[in-house]
């Protein structure tokens, strides 16, 4: 079973001041939404030879997150070296930490987890910055 760094903080307060100037383009809304949400950033360590075993356990848990209140996405990342550490990391956003929570706490989620054998490490981030390479005139 999971269980989030920091999972019984409460959230709050979180407000942010954003400046436009007029080069701005139409993804500054998106920018802005990416920056009140949370990010749900969970490295696993899988051996070799246990990938689709992972990928099986993966695809059930995120189907059953994907119909959770409050989840927005998520993307996993798989590492181009075979020797790394955490071979795959998921990094998912979702509306709140009490969605995630909610979400990992369902007898569903908690059935999920329970098939998949591997180590992980959890953990709740806002994003404070982002940069994109500017899109052509």
């Amino acid at each position: 079973m999971y269980s989030l760094k920091g999972s019984n903080k409460q959230v709050s307060g979180n407000t942010s001041t954003v400046t436009l100037d007029a080069n701005d383009t139409n993804d500054t809304t998106e920018r802005m939404r990416a920056m009140s949400t949370i990010i749900l950033i969970n490295p696993f360590e899988v051996p070799e030879g246990k990938q689709e075993e992972f990928l099986k356990g993966w695809y059930k848990a995120a189907e059953h997150m994907r119909r959770a209140p409050g989840f927005l996405s998520t993307r996993l990342h798989e590492s181009v070296d075979p020797q790394a550490t955490f071979r795959f990391v998921n990094v998912a956003e979702w509306e709140s930490p009490q969605h995630v929570q909610a979400a990992m706490r369902t007898e569903a989620f908690e059935q999920i987890s329970r098939t998949m054998p591997f180590a992980a490490s959890p953990a709740l981030y806002r994003v404070i910055a982002e940069e994109q390479r500017p899109q052509s005139l």
